[in-house]
C-alpha cells in the first residue's frame, strides 16, 4: 500500500488469482489494484496497476469482484454501496 494508508479495511482477489483488491483506511477510502504476477523488481511487490479512485469518506467493509471481468463493488458503512470500472 502506498504511503499514507493506515491500514486495509477490505481485501479480494478476482476469480484467476490475478489481481488483488485493497480498500485503504485513510481520510478518504481509495481502493487499489495490484497485478499479483508482474513484480516490482526494486521492492519485489506486486506492481500498482491502478488506483481507480476515492471513495465517498465511508468505509468500505467488504469488495466483490464481478465474474469474468476486472470491475468490482464495494459496500460499507451507512449508505456506501459504489461500482467500480477499471
Amino acid at each position: 500500500m502506498p504511503r499514507g494508508c493506515r491500514s486495509v479495511s477490505a481485501v479480494a482477489m478476482d476469480e484467476n488469482c490475478e489481481y488483488v483488491y485493497a480498500a485503504d483506511m485513510s481520510d478518504d477510502f481509495a481502493v487499489h489494484v495490484y497485478d499479483i504476477n508482474n513484480r516490482d523488481k526494486r521492492f519485489n511487490r506486486p506492481t500498482a496497476i491502478c488506483t481507480p479512485g476515492k471513495s465517498d469518506r465511508k468505509k468500505i467493509n467488504s469488495i466483490l469482484v464481478l465474474h469474468g471481468s476486472k470491475n468490482f463493488i464495494t459496500a460499507g458503512s451507512k449508505t456506501h454501496m459504489k461500482m467500480w470500472n477499471l
